[in-house]
């Protein structure tokens, strides 16, 4: 690399000896490269700028492929149009990643390539790297991520996703605008956090010697101006938690709240839908979208209005076998949950309600494909909901569910101030038990509280999700411009090596043949890589001292095992499901048969008991993984 970036830098030194500037103040160009591709033929004087990413020389002609915002164009530089001394200066110190401004005449090459011929041209940018991999893009996700502007520059479907994002923010608020909201802006410091169950990031302001937090949500502050007199208020900005990142979760994400005096919950359900019908609309988006579920399954999702409301209650008794409304303490609802078999990570610290949400993201969520609305909540799980008329035990509060994630969250607010001073104190009571997930008060909200509140409906919505759905991608951070990263110096193979490990576990009761064995390992190795992807890996490739790249081995040991019988092998899965870890399963019929609607067809007429397993691979903790499997003798 400091090879070649010297190589650039002698060609930036000869042009300056040319007289050319090598970063000019500005190019006065007349049109966008796709707008130049629909001009016909003769049309002079057409003026484009951007970046150079291609260059091949014929001759006495030039051809350069130029890259702009809007898309790409195909330049032609001829000798004898531009002089003998320009055409030198391009043919020896132009390269790839250079920013040039051209001036011409549009023609059509014999092989139908709409072309730009330069009569007049201006250097405008010298690149001193090159493109990564020739401009044919980019595989490495730490570059994708900690270096966006490559990825944009190489990908195209990059930068129209992040355009989409762009004319989503713009498409959401003229339709606030449309339904006479007022945009407002409330502070991103505060001395509570609150308006929702999260971690918070703490500061310090020195000149007051005060204590802060980013805020959590938007929620307190733009329902304390409702109560000064606007009916009708929407922000649009960021919100902070410190909490785990994983692909549907960040530390900092953009959040979308209103609030809505004179509404209930139905009124925005409504709205909702309202909401998406025009974003589909002013988009021009298909309504039906593919999503990978949890499990890697391709699912479509159909955002056609209406869109079908589920009780919440209900679902969760339909999928665990609990009806949680007979539970009135932690205590039950824990016994319950181990007549039932059902784990759940650190329930011990947990107070009631914080139970009964781990419980549904466990049981319920991820197998929701949606859109539906979830209605009907206990009234301890939000404790700034309005208690319903129909049952005093609920809340009238919805959510937006999609592929199991929480789009949208929104209720009728509780307006009654002796009643929100309660349930602080609830919550209150949850934090010193030790639930970290319990909301915080606040004083001066209840006093705003105090002086009158109208009956009012709010909402709230992640646009990082909504974005990462409508753009068909499986991780947030692929719809974030610049992500947070960890520093670029941070090593974290040896850590990511002693945490997890992969176990794949062969049945060896089957008395399965050699090659079977081995063609099992390898399904399983093949498939438990698909699924957990360049996770795994520390980087996609290392580099010899001859500049030649070796792709890398994953992070994570993977031992092989025997089991006894296809009993043992069931027992690890269901536990293994149980504990959460990553699995890949192999069974008779896929060694049979590589056609997967057979194997769907056939397996559907079994019971799970009776299904031959040849193996299993489990992948997680070090500790747990081996834990598991510490009964299985290796394989030989």
């Amino acid at each position: 690399m400091s090879d070649l970036r010297q190589i650039r830098i002698e060609k930036l030194e000869n042009l300056k000896k040319s007289g050319i500037h090598p970063y000019p103040e500005k190019f006065e160009k007349t049109h966008f490269c796709t707008e130049a591709k629909i001009l016909e033929n003769g049309i002079k004087n057409v003026a484009l700028a951007g970046r150079v990413m291609m260059i091949r020389g014929f001759g006495k002609l030039i051809f350069i492929v130029l890259k702009d915002e809007s898309g790409r164009i195909q330049l032609a530089f001829s000798q004898n149009e531009i002089g003998e001394k320009d055409f030198k200066t391009i043919q020896d110190n132009i390269d790839m990643g250079d920013f040039i401004g051209t001036k011409g005449e549009m023609f059509t090459t014999k092989h139908g390539e709409k072309t730009l011929l330069a009569k007049e041209w201006k250097f405008l940018g010298k690149a001193l790297l090159p493109l990564p991999e020739k401009f044919h893009g980019i595989c490495d996700e730490e570059i994708l991520y900690r270096q966006r502007y490559l990825d944009l520059v190489c990908n195209d479907e990059t930068l129209e996703r992040f355009k989409l994002r762009s004319n989503l923010i713009k498409a959401i608020r003229q339709f606030y605008w449309k339904e006479n909201f007022y945009e407002v802006e409330t502070p991103t410091f505060l001395q509570n956090a609150t308006g929702a169950a999260a971690t918070p990031y703490k500061t310090h302001n020195n000149a007051w010697d005060l204590d802060l937090v980013l805020r959590i949500s938007h929620e307190l502050p733009l329902k304390m101006a409702i109560v000064g007199g606007f009916e009708k208020i929407f922000e649009l900005g960021k919100a902070f938690r410190n909490e785990g990142i994983d692909p549907s979760h960040l530390p900092e994400h953009t959040h979308l709240e209103h609030y809505c005096a004179y509404w209930n919950f139905e009124d925005n359900m409504i709205f909702t839908e309202k909401m998406f019908d025009f974003i589909f609309e002013t988009l021009n988006l298909n309504k039906k979208i593919k999503v990978k579920s949890k499990d890697g399954d391709i699912k479509e999702v159909d955002f056609t209005t209406p869109w079908p409301r589920v009780d919440f209650v209900e679902l969760l008794k339909k999928e665990s076998g609990i009806d949680i409304m007979k539970f009135d303490s932690e205590e039950t609802l824990k016994k319950e949950l181990n007549v039932k078999g059902i784990k759940i990570e650190a329930v011990d610290k947990m107070l009631y309600p914080t139970i009964v949400d781990h419980l549904y993201k466990k049981v319920c969520r991820p197998k929701i494909t949606g859109p539906i609305f979830l209605y009907n909540y206990p009234k301890s799980l939000q404790p700034l909901a309005r208690v319903s008329d129909k049952n005093l035990n609920m809340v009238d509060q919805f959510q937006l569910i999609v592929n199991g994630w929480e789009i949208v969250k929104a209720y009728s607010e509780l307006v009654d101030p002796i009643d929100q001073a309660e349930r602080f104190k609830e919550q209150k009571k949850a934090e010193a038990f030790g639930d970290t997930e319990a909301m915080q008060g606040d004083d001066e909200y209840i006093i705003s509280m105090e002086h009158g509140m109208p009956p009012i409906s709010g909402f709230g919505m992640g646009i990082d999700r909504l974005v990462t759905l409508l753009t068909e991608q499986e991780n947030l951070r692929d719809v974030v411009l610049f992500p947070m990263m960890r520093s670029s110096d941070y090593k974290d193979s040896q850590k990511a090596k002693e945490t997890k490990i992969a176990v794949a576990v062969i049945n060896k009761g089957l008395n399965l043949e050699r090659w079977q064995e081995m063609n099992t390992i390898a399904h399983l190795n093949a498939a438990f890589g698909a699924r957990c992807g360049k996770q795994l890996l520390l980087q996609d490739s290392i580099i010899t001292k001859d500049n030649e790249h070796i792709k890398l081995n994953i992070q994570h040991a993977i031992m092989i095992k025997n089991a006894d019988s296809n009993k043992e092998i069931l027992d690890l899965i269901k536990i293994a499901k149980d504990q959460e870890l990553e699995i890949s399963e192999f069974i008779r019929e896929m060694i049979e048969t590589s056609d997967d609607k057979k194997i769907m067809k056939e397996i559907a007429q079994k019971d799970l008991k009776i299904v031959e397993h040849l193996g299993v691979l489990i992948f997680g903790k070090k500790n747990i993984v081996e834990k598991l499997t510490e009964r299985f003798e290796l394989f030989k």
